[in-house]
């Protein structure tokens, strides 16, 4: 039993934190599981020169069965620093294994509370090598053939410096504000791709 309730906890994150990334056996097992509905999800990525990013994230999940949604809740929260590191690292090894670097996990937490009847869980990170950066100092936000799916409430910001040049940005965004690039209820794309340098 606790070795299942760790492997439910350790899909949640990867599912949660992740935007959804196309990772389908992953998700699947979980929805055999436990059966929720995502109805608000909001990502921050906050990209720095050095092809770091910070991360914050909002999720809120609706389950067909309360305690189902207690268990996650106190999976999470229960959950050492140590362990969430690492099934973040994992999960973040899976993204980058089909690019020509390798990711780094800096930072990370999460929290999980119930509000309105919904789980609503945060998260935070900072990683390393999240963006490719050539030698003429190119930022490339692009994680290759990784998508991500953002139907109905759900958004992913993608945040560069505010001296950034911007070189290009794909696909075209739902909204750009200053030095940020927003995607949101665009159903399934790649994970955008903004290419920045300083100016």
């Amino acid at each position: 039993m606790g070795d299942e309730l760790n492997w439910n906890k350790f899909l949640i994150v990867i599912i949660v934190i992740l935007a959804g990334f196309m990772i389908v056996n992953i998700f699947m097992t979980f929805r055999a599981r436990t059966s929720y509905t995502q109805v608000y999800y909001r990502a921050v990525y906050s990209y720095d020169y050095d092809g770091s990013v910070r991360t914050f994230t909002t999720a809120r999940l609706v389950f067909d069965k309360y305690e189902d949604m207690l268990k996650v809740r106190d999976g999470i929260n229960s959950e050492s620093l140590d362990k969430k590191m690492d099934y973040y690292q994992k999960a973040v090894a899976r993204i980058a294994s089909n690019l020509d670097r390798t990711m780094h996990v800096v930072s990370f937490n999460s929290s999980a509370t119930i509000v309105g009847g919904m789980l609503e869980i945060s998260e935070t990170s900072e990683i390393e090598n999240f963006a490719a950066v050539d030698e003429n100092g190119i930022v490339d936000t692009s994680l290759g053939s990784n998508k991500i799916q953002l139907r109905g409430e759900a958004s992913v910001i993608v945040e560069v410096p505010q001296d950034a040049q911007i070189l290009s940005v794909y696909p075209t965004p739902t909204e750009v504000t200053d030095n940020k690039f927003v995607w949101k209820g665009v159903g399934e794309i790649v994970f955008p791709k903004v290419r920045f340098t300083k100016k």
